[in-house]
């Protein structure tokens, strides 16, 4: 499994898929143009979808910590030099 490093908090480990924007909020969009198309009111929906939208297009891989976009790969030249000198292991262990 490829590890990659966080420039901003120095997480290493896999990036998480995210989305821009809040969940809750399009919950509530959802829900609030439901309740208001019921009483004839639909712009809300569209408001919603096109949130909805949104968030679907703005997807990214991030650091799970930070929420950061930039992780670099841990075996890049960048990515060594955050990682710091990793101690050696004796033949022994």
């Amino acid at each position: 499994m490829k590890q990659f490093v966080c420039p901003a908090c120095g997480y290493v480990g896999k990036p998480k898929s995210m989305a821009k924007g809040s969940m809750v909020l399009e919950l509530l969009l959802w829900l609030l143009g439901l309740i208001l198309a019921i009483i004839g009111l639909p712009i809300v929906l569209l408001v919603a979808l096109i949130y909805s939208i949104w968030r679907v297009t703005t997807k990214f891989k991030g650091c799970p910590m930070c929420k950061t976009a930039a992780m670099i790969p841990a075996d890049s030249p960048m990515g060594r030099k955050l990682i710091g000198p990793q101690p050696q292991r004796s033949k022994e262990e």
